[in-house]
């Protein structure tokens, strides 16, 4: 399954308005419930508008979501640019920039499930542009943090810094949706809250780098 188009930016003020209700009600919907339980009609009802005027913009509420996701990905990139951008984290240790960065994702998924759980299911999609997207995302903020961990490369017993902090990424990106965004934990040989799991990730984190501070 592809994405749409680009939606093209409505050239009416009164249309602009509309459009703005409808993608504000979607959003709202999605901060109490998962996209799979949201429908054109609930979206319609919470922006007081029309079903008409709905499927004026957009073929289907998948379409909603992908231009909402859209927003999320340049959000996220302007975010993290200005989160990790090298000169802030100078003067500060590398644990410090870890415990912050662990900090800002695990918020992220703790606050944001639904929208996260829209997220990587769009992301599955093979061809999607969410998925292309979501890879340039993860890519634009490995090299954030490569830049940092540069600065502060004799912190670290690792004997690659760069290669670990690749492989930091990557092991976070697959197990932060199993383990934060599963509705159960079936699956896990021994169930743990959600605090927990963040706790073990941290230490998981500064160990594997081997900060030369990590905490016992």
């Amino acid at each position: 399954m592809k994405e749409p188009e680009p939606l093209k930016p409505p050239q009416q003020e009164r249309s602009r308005e509309t459009l703005l209700r409808i993608v504000s009600a979607a959003r709202s919907l999605l901060a109490e419930r998962d996209f799979a339980n949201i429908s054109v009609d609930d979206i319609v009802r919470r922006a007081a508008s029309s079903k008409g005027s709905f499927y004026q913009r957009f073929s289907n509420k998948d379409s909603l979501l992908v231009l909402i996701l859209r927003q999320e990905h340049d959000a996220a990139i302007r975010e993290w640019s200005e989160f990790l951008a090298p000169e802030r984290w100078r003067h500060r240790s590398l644990e410090a920039v870890v415990e912050a960065f662990l900090d800002r994702l695990l918020r992220i998924y703790r606050r944001r499930p639904t929208l996260m759980r829209a997220y990587a299911a769009q992301a599955a999609v093979v061809e999607g542009e969410i998925r292309g997207q979501t890879a340039q995302l993860n890519r634009h903020v490995l090299e954030l943090l490569r830049q940092i961990v540069r600065q502060h490369a004799g912190e670290l017993k690792h004997p690659d810094p760069e290669r670990a902090t690749a492989f930091l990424i990557t092991a976070l990106i697959t197990l932060l949706p199993p383990l934060f965004l599963s509705p159960t934990q079936e699956l896990l040989p021994e169930p743990m809250s959600h605090a927990e799991l963040e706790n073990e990730l941290r230490l998981l984190a500064r160990r594997y780098l081997g900060l030369r501070d990590a905490k016992p």
